[in-house]
């Protein structure tokens, strides 16, 4: 019976290395690997390269100090508050391990030095189905330009989008991007009167009525992916619209943008849709309006009903700002039930994003989604485009605010609550669960697996990938999993602690 280490094993390994003293070979070098390369690489949004040691060593006191101040890696939301899919985070080990390595002279080490990843620039989606790509635009404005293009599409049955990747030619120009579908010929006609490449709008949403939201991009912002079994409906003949925001001061500078789609191949889909609950006027606004006078700081609610008629699985949620918010929380309320949605307290225009949760989040019928932000126009916002401050009111333009919040949702279904969307899924402990010793093994397993941990285990559960509980264990650390059909499965360690999940692969 082959045993194998498991995440959770290798994370061990990792921190062990940390108890030493840190060097590039015993630990450093993978994490700057798995935590920075990503961005720093040649062709990457990070300003320098981290690919090999002598990278590290040349940029080691901006590593420490960003790695400090928690700019880097740059992970808005607040992990107490609640969790998502590829949080770019560093635990407090972590961040002190990268701080001693520094001070003591940022040592090689003995022993063999880590590989440095393979990291393709360009399309990240794996199998895409289809790449469109906007006509070659060039700015025409000194100030916010809109610019809205129209793609037809040829598929010749209805598609369910499962992902959506946006690549602008000149990210450097785009501040944001809102992409629809039109199954009407509006949006088309309005692109045939204008003699340039698409047609001028003014970011305030689709002039076609029936156009339907299925994706956005921001500066920061990754891959929309959706579970396997889901998607945003895709109907035949009908035609991408996609707007494009080109921030100020970008005339004569051009783009185009790529919009990379895979479709999901499961059936039956369950339909996502997207749709912006919160905006910034009332009646959702509880106040008259959104105008921060200058040289205050200044707070904002919202609310809204969820829905009248059913139950709501959430999956994701895009807060979005400008320059001087600076904390955007959203939450769901039902009775004395709270829902954690999302908490911003260090707002940063420049990493703003769609966020994915760990699982399913419901939200019952008839609850009110809620939310509560702080806006500052003052000299002590760095991020002030305007000196001396200006008073800032709502509006599309860079310079103005903006308070709104985008959620993709699907239909409640009974069970959806333990329907895992990430497999390295933890909750409120995640910092204790960091620095517990929870191994499983073997795995794969044939007929028993055991579970160790250096804190009381109260219960062990076992899921189907569907999110179908199966089976829970309550005051045991070895399962008999011999009766159980060969497959992949999802195992949750509940501790005093908190919540750990780990795939556990089931064979003969």
């Amino acid at each position: 019976m082959k045993r194998i280490f498991t995440l959770v094993s290798l994370l061990l390994i990792q921190i062990s290395s940390f108890a030493q003293a840190p060097t590039w070979n015993n630990g450093i070098g993978q994490l700057i690997y798995n935590s920075c390369s990503n961005c720093h690489h040649d062709g990457g949004i990070g300003p320098f390269e981290l690919m090999s040691y002598t990278d590290a060593v040349s940029y080691a006191s901006s590593i420490k100090s960003h790695t400090v101040d928690r700019h880097m890696p740059p992970w808005k939301a607040d992990p107490s508050y609640t969790h998502f899919i590829g949080e770019r985070r560093l635990t407090d080990e972590q961040v002190n391990s990268i701080s001693a390595w520094v001070d003591a002279g940022t040592p090689l080490g003995t022993g063999v030095s880590p590989v440095p990843p393979t990291i393709k620039n360009g399309a990240q989606i794996n199998r895409l189905d289809q790449t469109t790509q906007s006509p070659k635009y060039t700015v025409q404005k000194t100030t916010d330009d809109y610019r809205t293009f129209v793609m037809p599409t040829s598929h010749t049955s209805l598609k369910y989008i499962n992902a959506v990747e946006f690549i602008p030619s000149n990210a450097a120009i785009v501040h944001h991007i809102i992409l629809y579908h039109d199954p009407s010929t509006v949006s088309r006609n309005l692109d045939s009167l204008d003699p340039g490449p698409g047609y001028a709008s003014n970011g305030t949403g689709a002039e076609s009525s029936n156009a339907k939201l299925i994706g956005l991009w921001t500066p920061g912002a990754g891959i929309f992916y959706l579970p396997d079994n889901m998607g945003y409906e895709l109907p035949v003949g009908t035609d991408l619209v996609m707007e494009i925001h080109y921030a100020p001061n970008s005339n004569a500078k051009s783009d185009s943008t790529f919009v990379n789609f895979k479709y999901t191949s499961s059936t039956p889909v369950r339909v996502v849709k997207m749709e912006m609950p919160l905006y910034h006027y009332p009646p959702v606004l509880q106040q008259a309006s959104l105008v921060i006078p200058a040289n205050t700081v200044m707070n904002f609610s919202q609310r809204t009903i969820s829905s009248n008629v059913t139950d709501l699985s959430v999956v994701g949620i895009f807060p979005h700002m400008h320059l001087i918010g600076r904390s955007y929380t959203i939450f769901a309320k039902k009775g004395v039930d709270t829902t954690k949605l999302i908490s911003i307290p260090d707002w940063d225009f420049h990493w703003q994003g769609f966020y994915t949760f760990q699982k399913l989040i419901k939200i019952p019928k008839q609850s009110l989604i809620m939310a509560n932000a702080t806006y500052d126009n003052t000299t002590n916002n760095p991020h002030n485009p305007s000196t001396p401050p200006i008073t800032v009111s709502a509006g599309e333009n860079t310079k103005d605010e903006m308070m709104v919040t985008f959620i993709a949702y699907t239909t409640y279904q009974a069970g959806d609550e333990n329907l895992i969307l990430d497999s390295t899924l933890v909750t409120s402990g995640v910092e204790e669960n960091r620095k517990s010793k929870i191994v499983i093994y073997p795995n794969p397993a044939d007929d028993k697996i055991t579970v160790s941990s250096d804190v009381e285990i109260k219960s062990l559960k076992i899921y189907e990938m569907n999110g179908r509980l199966i089976s829970t264990y309550y005051n045991v650390e070895s399962i008999d999993v011999s009766m159980i059909s060969r497959g992949m499965y999802m195992i949750e360690v509940v501790t005093a602690k908190g919540h750990y999940f780990e795939k556990l692969l089931i064979c003969e």
